[in-house]
C-alpha cells in the first residue's frame, strides 16, 4: 500500500486472549458510526467474536483492525502500517508478561504511531496496588493509559450487538468508552 492511498488505521493488538480486542474494535467502529466517520472494519482475529459489521467501506476515513490473540507473522505488517495502537489488558498481573512483550514488539515496530493502553474490566477493588505500578511505568514509556470499567453492560452489549453507549449512554462504562474512542480515532484524523 502506498502512503497516498493510505488509510489512517488503528490496530487493536494483544497477543493474550481474553483481553477485549473485539470489544474496542467494535467500539471503535460503533463511534465512527456515530460520529459520521465513514469506517473499514477488518476482522483477523479467526474467532468471529465482532458485533458490528466487518465492511469495506467506500471512502473509509479510518481503518479499524482487529487481532487474534497470537503473534503471528501478519501482526508485524499491522503494525507497521498502524497510526494508531490499542492493548486491551486485565488488570492482573497474570498477562503482564504478554503484554509487556506486546508492548515491546509495537515500540520496536510502531514508529511515530500513538499507543493506547486500556485497562479493561477495570474496577477499584481489583486493581491491585502491584498492578497500578504497571500502569505508572507504561505511562511513563509514552503510552496514553485509559481504564474501562466492569460493568454488566457489556454483556448486553455483545448479547444484542449494539454499542455499550447506545444501550445506555450515561453509563461508567459508555462514559469511559465513548471517551477512549473520540481519543484515539481523533489522534488518527488529526
Amino acid at each position: 500500500m502506498t502512503k497516498t492511498n493510505h488509510i489512517p488505521t488503528i490496530a487493536v493488538v494483544n497477543q493474550k486472549g481474553g483481553v477485549g480486542k473485539s470489544f474496542i474494535a467494535d467500539e471503535l467502529a460503533f463511534w465512527c458510526d456515530r460520529n459520521d466517520v465513514p469506517c473499514e472494519l477488518v476482522e483477523l482475529d479467526p474467532q468471529g467474536g465482532m458485533s458490528h459489521a466487518s465492511d469495506d467501506v467506500e471512502g473509509a476515513r479510518v481503518r479499524i483492525i482487529d487481532t487474534p490473540g497470537a503473534l503471528r507473522a501478519e501482526l508485524r505488517d499491522v503494525l507497521t502500517e498502524a497510526d494508531a495502537v490499542v492493548v486491551p489488558v486485565r488488570p492482573s498481573e497474570r498477562g503482564v508478561t504478554a503484554t509487556e512483550r506486546m508492548l515491546g514488539l509495537v515500540e520496536d515496530v510502531c514508529e511515530g504511531a500513538a499507543g493506547f493502553l486500556v485497562v479493561n474490566c477495570w474496577n477499584r477493588f481489583r486493581t491491585a496496588r502491584s498492578f497500578r505500578r504497571h500502569e505508572d511505568e507504561w505511562d511513563a514509556r509514552g503510552w496514553n493509559v485509559f481504564h474501562v470499567p466492569q460493568a454488566e453492560l457489556v454483556v448486553q452489549a455483545e448479547e444484542t450487538r449494539k454499542s455499550v453507549v447506545e444501550l445506555n449512554r450515561r453509563a461508567r462504562v459508555s462514559v469511559a468508552v465513548d471517551e477512549l474512542c473520540g481519543v484515539v480515532v481523533g489522534e488518527v484524523l488529526a
